[in-house]
């Protein structure tokens, strides 16, 4: 597995595959299961029917294929769910598909085996395709099984289009991050003005049938494509050629920005002394945040933590700027809302459905309890599990220990800049919030949206905190990222199912996700007793993971 590349890069994967896999066909199956309740109920498509087109087309809602199969999973998997977790997975390897390597200052070494730079670049966008194709393959499998034990009656040419489809619009993402990690040589930066790009043609997409003048934007919006054509019902369309015609560029662009990058690693360990003109040593400055640990991964990070802040303020203020028009359509969202089945709703955090009537459950629909929480969590799963495994796996450990600095401080300091990263992107969510409340005069108390901001920032310092042991414990990022993430997706379904299941609703209350949410919207329940249990929880993970990695042997 270890003789080229590709292979290698497939071998480092292998866990985190399980994982992504895992929850994506688990997310799939849910949705399977539960398409029978939808399309059993009569008044349904009546109630449908009555909602504001623009209203429906946010949520990815077809009124004339709601009920079919078709088009529930199209607005419940393929608009929102699927793309979300596999653009995350295409940015998160493009990123770091060449830039990874020469910011930990292994990519010297890489290069020094018989390998071209053109070799090595595409090795690693094949296993980025395979990666991200077997995770589609597991959706598509279900949907297969799905197809003949639910009667589904999806044709195989549309389950191959919208998977074709989910697939390309993965690998646009994840080429365009490869291309900017490879001119600039920062995965951070890669990552987060990708990152914010797709944010911006997500929630363009989404919102150009309610905000006039996006109509055009939304054309070139990889989603609109992605979309376009209904390619569950129609099969694969010639939107495709569009899309892979994209990631055929941004794979050109990644060849010809690595081929001709000087990598020149011994500047970036060793910065060397500038010499003025007259011939005597000029003393190097470094910036403040570089005197430190913490200090140097948010400097590292800087770029990529203004898109994380810029695309999750936008998400609020974007969210806060519809509530008028879900306002004059309360009555049809109502009605929709009331045929629907509370467990779906439950199970999806929202024990008491009226509260998404009101501003409140409105607005933390999305940001608390939907994209935001999915995006808040990402970062800091990301940053826990590349603080201590991702040095050690990359084999620069053993430098950052040679500095006057413990084992034991390295460690709180990768999670002070953690902990800082994820406050800096919730103050940004509060401010927007707050500014929103007083233009539009939501309502809000302002104790209820500090709450609720501070709940959003536990719940992402509690799994990445959890990453950060995990990956001091093994000394592997994929693991780390992987029981991470694996422990939030169980804790979040404990917490939906034990809302409808009897036998669960004592168990439910061990989820951190209840401590969160609680049987209310977030900015509805305001301050409660329980965010002190969850900063409790939050809190022993660091000194766990002070305490796995204090006497471990990093030996290679």
């Amino acid at each position: 597995m270890l003789g080229s590349v590709y292979w290698k890069t497939l071998w480092e994967h292998r866990v985190p595959l399980l994982w992504w896999a895992g929850g994506a066909m688990s997310l799939t199956g849910f949705l399977v299961a539960v398409f029978p309740s939808i399309s059993a109920e009569a008044d349904l498509q009546a109630v449908i029917d009555a909602l504001p087109a623009q209203m429906l087309a946010l949520f990815g809602v077809d009124p004339a294929t709601f009920q079919t199969a078709a088009g529930y999973l199209q607005a419940q998997l393929y608009s929102f769910a699927a793309p979300i977790l596999l653009v995350t997975l295409g940015i998160r390897m493009g990123a770091r598909a060449t830039a990874g390597e020469e910011q930990a200052g292994t990519i010297d070494l890489l290069l020094a085996n018989p390998i071209s730079r053109d070799r090595l670049t595409l090795g690693k966008l094949l296993a980025m395709v395979t990666l991200i194709g077997l995770v589609v393959l597991g959706i598509a499998a279900v949907l297969l099984a799905g197809n003949e034990l639910a009667g589904l009656g999806l044709r195989v040419a549309g389950i191959v289009g919208a998977n074709l489809g989910l697939l390309l619009v993965s690998l646009l993402f994840g080429a365009l991050a490869a291309a900017l990690g490879a001119w600039l040589g920062r995965p951070g930066m890669a990552g987060g003005i990708t990152a914010g790009l797709a944010v911006a043609a997500f929630l363009t997409d989404g919102f150009a049938p309610l905000v006039d003048g996006l109509e055009v934007a939304q054309r070139a919006s990889p989603f609109s494509w992605y979309q376009a054509g209904q390619p569950l019902l129609a099969g694969p369309t010639g939107h495709h050629l569009l899309l892979a015609a994209w990631v055929a560029v941004f794979v050109v662009a990644t060849l010809a920005g690595f081929r001709g990058r000087d990598l020149a690693v011994e500047r970036r360990l060793a910065p060397a002394p500038r010499w003025r003109a007259h011939g005597r040593r000029q003393r190097v400055r470094l910036p403040v945040l570089l005197c430190t640990v913490s200090g140097k991964t948010l400097w590292e990070r800087r770029a990529a933590g203004w898109w994380w802040a810029g695309g999750l303020m936008a998400l609020a203020g974007i969210t806060v700027a519809l509530w008028p028009t879900v306002e004059r359509g309360q009555d049809a969202f109502g009605a929709v809302i009331a045929s629907m089945p509370p467990e779906l709703l439950a199970l999806l955090g929202f024990s008491d459905p009226q509260v998404l009537l009101t501003p409140a459950g409105f607005i933390s629909s999305r940001v608390y309890t939907g994209v935001g929480l999915i995006l808040v969590l990402a970062l800091a799963i990301g940053m826990g599990s590349g603080a201590v495994a991702g040095e050690e796996a990359s084999g620069t450990m053993d430098l950052l220990l040679a500095n006057p600095i413990s084992r034991d401080r390295l460690v709180l300091e990768k999670y002070l800049a953690m902990a800082t990263m994820v406050a800096a992107v919730a103050t940004g969510v509060l401010a927007v919030l707050v500014a929103g409340d007083l233009i539009l005069d939501l309502g809000l108390s302002a104790g209820a949206i500090v709450a609720a901001t501070v709940g959003l920032a536990l719940i992402a310092l509690l799994f990445g905190g959890l990453a950060l042991a995990a990956g001091a414990a093994t000394g592997r990022p994929g693991v780390a990222m992987g029981v991470a993430g694996g422990a939030a997706a169980g804790a979040y379904v404990l917490n939906g199912v034990g809302a409808i299941v009897a036998p669960l609703t004592a168990a439910r209350r061990l989820s951190p996700f209840f401590w969160y949410l609680g049987d209310a919207t977030p900015l509805a329940s305001g301050p409660s007793a329980w965010l002190l249990l969850l900063a409790l929880v939050a809190a022993v993970f660091p000194v766990l993971a002070v305490t796995l990695f204090r006497r471990r042997s990093i030996a290679r």
